[in-house]
């Protein structure tokens, strides 16, 4: 009864990090902090706040990759009657993937959920992070 009219849609979340390191001000107040230091200093300080800007930026980029998934996640969750977070594919993957999670979705939500990811994907464009989802599957 409770998988009658639901369809199971897979969701993908993965990231490059060159491009998000590139991008990471728009995710991380910490790194636009060092940015916005960096366009006020003198050549021999911004010289030292561009060396701790890449220090810093290697330990964010994994952890706004992993909140940024989380947002995708959220923003379709209230269209889901259910989501279970997956293990990640251990599979070589071109990029790391932060998150994998399976939706049950009515087939009557399905044009929505599908909007909503593409409006997610358009978030990200050229940012570094990757949505990837595919569906619909039996339950």
């Amino acid at each position: 009864q409770r998988l009658r009219d639901v369809r199971e849609w897979d969701l993908k979340v993965s990231f490059d990090a060159g491009i998000l390191a590139e991008n990471a001000a728009r995710f991380s107040a910490t790194i636009q902090a060092i940015e916005n230091e960096i366009a006020a200093a003198p050549p021999g300080r911004k010289y030292l706040l561009e060396r701790k800007r890449g220090a810093v930026t290697k330990s964010e980029v994994a952890r706004v990759a992993a909140e940024e998934a989380g947002s995708v996640l959220e923003a379709v969750r209230p269209l889901a009657a259910s989501v279970i977070t997956l293990p990640i594919p251990q599979a070589r993957e071109h990029l790391p993937v932060v998150l994998y999670a399976a939706l049950l979705i009515d087939r009557g939500r399905e044009h929505e959920l599908i909007s909503r990811l593409e409006d997610q994907i358009s978030k990200y464009t050229d940012a570094g992070i990757e949505i990837g989802f595919s569906g619909p599957w039996a339950p």
